[in-house]
């Protein structure tokens, strides 16, 4: 009886030892698949990046378009207001603030912000940063608002600095 709880405390042994061998190459295959993976996303990214320039750079060599889709024009609207071309080879494809200049410079009777946004949608990301380069431009005194719609200034209309004494 005893020799075969000894054989049996034996196999559990012999078990146990192949159950730390398992574990031990377990892990070591866990770190391998786990720097295959992170392996797998950086070369991934690079690839998206690389992707992206090239798009970018084609982009603008190519001249992207030329004109920006005419935004839709309720009934009753002002008839000054609809297609605009803007010249993307002056702006570069980057600048937005140039972007904008263009834009109110074709439209004397000028834009209100959503019109302006229907315009240029696809050139910024984030519809906020239309609102920050509109109050820069404001803000510099290069546009004037009138009846909520902006105008660039013209020349009659900078205003002059007081002469200090």
């Amino acid at each position: 009886m005893e020799s075969i709880i000894q054989d049996l405390q034996k196999r559990i042994s012999d078990a146990e030892k192949r159950v730390n061998d398992a574990g031990v190459a377990l892990q070591v295959a866990d770190k391998a698949y786990h720097a295959a993976i992170n392996e797998l996303h950086v070369w991934r990214a690079a690839l998206d990046a690389e992707s992206r320039a090239m798009q970018g750079s084609q982009g603008i060599l190519a001249g992207m378009e030329d004109i920006v889709p005419p935004a839709s024009v309720p009934a009753g609207a002002d008839d000054s207001v609809g297609a605009v071309e803007v010249d993307r080879t002056q702006t570069g494809g980057t600048n937005k603030t140039e972007l904008i200049r263009s834009l109110l410079r074709q439209t004397p009777a000028g834009l209100t912000p959503p019109q302006i946004w229907e315009r240029v949608a696809s050139e910024f990301k984030h519809r906020p940063y239309l609102y920050s380069v509109l109050k820069r431009l404001k803000d510099h005194d290069e546009v004037v608002i009138r009846r909520n719609k902006y105008m660039l200034r013209t020349s009659e209309e900078v205003p002059q600095q007081p002469m200090v004494q």
